[in-house]
This record gives C-alpha cells, structure tokens and sequence, in this order.
C-alpha cells in the first residue's frame, strides 16, 4: 500500500503560532520568576570536559519551571497548542513535555547560543525530544541581535517571532542558534516535546 502526500502542500521545517501567550501569561512568568529569583543561574552545556559552563558555546540565564502543579498555566496552555499543531504538521507520536525553561540573554554579555541540535534521532531510554519550542517574551524592539536561525540551508534561516507572546515550533533535531544581542535584553520560554525514538 502506497500513501502520496498532495503535491500542492506546503512543507516546512517550523511552524509559527501567532499570540500563544497573552499578557497574563507573560505576567505570570515574570512574577513567578521574580520571586525565584535566586534560582536563575548560567546555563551549562556538555562539553565532554570537567568545565560545565563554556561562556564561547553559550551566554545566557536560565530557569527551569519544576513545579508542575503552580505552573498549570502555561503548560496546559502548551500541550493544548503544541497537540493541535503536531496533529496537522509535525504528526509525530509525542508523550511528554519536558520542564519548560525560562532564558534571558543580556546585552553586557552578548549572550548567545552557538549552532546546536536539542535531540538525536534515538536514545537508549526509548525515548527523545521530537519538538522544540521558543515563545519570545518581550518584544523584538527591546534588543537587537537574539534572532533564532534554522541551520537547515546554505544560508541561515531566521525564525518568524514577530512580536511576543509568538511562538515557533520545530523538529528537535534540526540545527539552530541564537545570535549575540548587542542591544538590550532578550527573553524566552523554551521547551522540548518527547515521544518514543523515531524509527
């Protein structure tokens, strides 16, 4: 049995929702935040050395939200959407969101993230990240630098997050960064949706 995708669809590798959060979302977030603030901390990178925080590969803070049951808000906000649009695009078999991660990257230090992949193709444990997201927080007009790039092409492809509350979905293991932002501060609400190994 042979099954033929429409030749008219169009097929791409993200996918844009539009006003995902409100500006009680975005609230919430920074409030929940403000009052943890102590567990704001440089986020670590596997190096495969002794050095878990390597400052030429990534500059930015990070939270993560742990606490299920108090941050119902946003990841029932999430999987809803996240559902719907794996449903008609991505069309994996997903189970689980890993703890959404809250990330500021500042213009003192031009924080950035270099070239990276979220996932392999298979794990050990059965199990992998099959979509990332990023949900921009504050508007593009508060920083410069910060843009999200798809390294799919010869030529970097910048991710449509216009303006905040936008939110950009794609494969997990698809190459991307984040540019140095030379102006201001940039926020964001990253996560990773997993299922079972892609066969």
């Amino acid at each position: 049995m042979f099954w033929f995708e429409p030749p008219s669809q169009l097929i791409s590798w993200d996918y844009t929702a539009k006003d995902v959060f409100d500006d009680t979302h975005i609230e919430f977030i920074e409030n929940y935040v403000n009052e943890r603030r102590s567990q704001l901390r440089k986020a670590e990178v596997q190096t495969g050395t002794d050095i878990p925080y390597d400052d030429n590969y990534r500059r930015s803070d990070i939270f993560f939200f742990t606490d299920f049951q108090s941050s119902s808000l946003l990841y029932e906000k999430i999987y809803s959407v996240v559902t719907e649009i794996n449903t008609h695009h991505f069309k994996y078999s997903i189970s689980y969101v890993e703890p959404l991660q809250y990330s500021v990257y500042k213009e003192e230090v031009a924080g950035f993230y270099n070239i990276h992949c979220d996932s392999h193709l298979r794990n050990t444990s059965g199990f992998i990240r099959k979509i990332s997201f990023s949900i921009l927080l504050n508007d593009p007009s508060e920083f410069e630098g910060g843009k999200l790039l798809f390294h799919t092409e010869k030529e970097p492809i910048e991710a449509k997050l216009e303006k905040k509350g936008d939110m950009v979905l794609f494969p997990s293991f698809i190459p991307h960064s984040v540019t140095p932002v030379t102006k201001g501060v940039r926020k964001a609400l990253v996560g990773w949706i997993c299922g079972p190994n892609l066969v």
